[in-house]
């Protein structure tokens, strides 16, 4: 078979090339540098054609999810993310190591050109991998299996002494309670709610500075009777409404005596129900990060 004529993708110089009909090639080089640099410079629809690029991330994509993943479930000791961190800070120790670090990219001008260049050909969609319901649904059960009440206190800890939160010992009392009397669960499956509310928010009937005030336990703070779904302007008015009045002694005593009469579906009934009677026998809420729960 005769050599034919072509041209390099790259430079255009004209080349003696066998040219096979049975193994058709989009493009031809002159040498291996014209190829590195046509490669580089064109995405792969132009490099192998559509069809070819659409089948090859298709098939990575496929060969890299899940079980398919050679890494998948593997998961590294502490110690040995130990070591690595080691490792990797005596190296870097090195100035000549952290400058070659950051060659890639070190004097590239990223212009609106290269830019196109490098994501032109790339739909939004083909940035995201997308949940189905059914994995959404096991990282919602795994993480809920994840976060024990034994695994937050050391996540706590671990922020702490990181510097990334306040320690509890710090905080004022009002600041904890706060906290620990907002909503923890979806509460809109569990109310009436008025559609033609525009902006609307969750308000405690009762407020927090007042449960505050009177010592009431945040499980009874944050159930589903002291809840309401009203507009955020109304929310506005009734905060200041709230604050003229001087006595909510019997707001706090229906409360108590409707959640004990509870039957709806609620998480935290049976915790709700047992403060209530804490609360009732005169025991009330107090920082237990300074000292213990007694009587009044």
């Amino acid at each position: 078979m005769p050599k034919q004529t072509v041209k390099c993708a790259q430079c255009s110089k004209s080349i003696e090339k066998y040219v096979y009909k049975q193994r058709p090639v989009r493009h031809f080089y002159c040498t291996q540098k014209c190829k590195i640099l046509f490669m580089i410079s064109n995405p792969l629809e132009v490099t192998i054609g559509e069809e070819s690029t659409k089948q090859k991330r298709q098939k990575l994509s496929e060969a890299m999810r899940g079980k398919n993943n050679p890494n998948y479930g593997n998961k590294w000791t502490d110690d040995q993310k130990g070591n690595q961190s080691a490792k990797l800070k005596k190296h870097y120790e090195e100035p000549s190591a952290r400058y070659k670090a950051g060659n890639s990219n070190r004097g590239k001008r990223f212009s609106a050109e290269l830019i196109h260049r490098m994501h032109g050909h790339r739909t939004s969609d083909s940035y995201s991998h997308p949940h189905t319901n059914e994995v959404k649904s096991l990282i919602g059960k795994l993480s809920k299996e994840k976060w024990t009440e034994e695994y937050k206190a050391q996540h706590r800890t671990t922020m702490e002494q990181r510097g990334y939160w306040v320690p509890l010992s710090q905080k004022q009392d009002y600041e904890i309670y706060f906290k620990q009397s907002d909503w923890n669960h979806q509460m809109y499956p569990l109310l009436e709610v008025d559609n033609l509310i525009e902006n609307k928010v969750r308000d405690h009937i009762i407020p927090r500075h007042v449960g505050f005030e009177y010592g009431v336990f945040p499980e009874i703070m944050r159930h589903p009777l002291n809840c309401q779904i009203i507009s955020r302007a109304h929310n506005v008015r009734k905060g200041m409404q709230d604050r003229r009045k001087n006595d909510w002694k019997k707001e706090i005593e229906n409360l108590i005596k409707q959640i004990a009469s509870y039957d709806g579906d609620w998480h935290e009934q049976t915790i709700a129900t047992t403060q209530c009677n804490l609360y009732t026998s005169g025991k009330r809420w107090v920082n237990t990060n300074k000292k213990e729960v007694s009587g009044v």
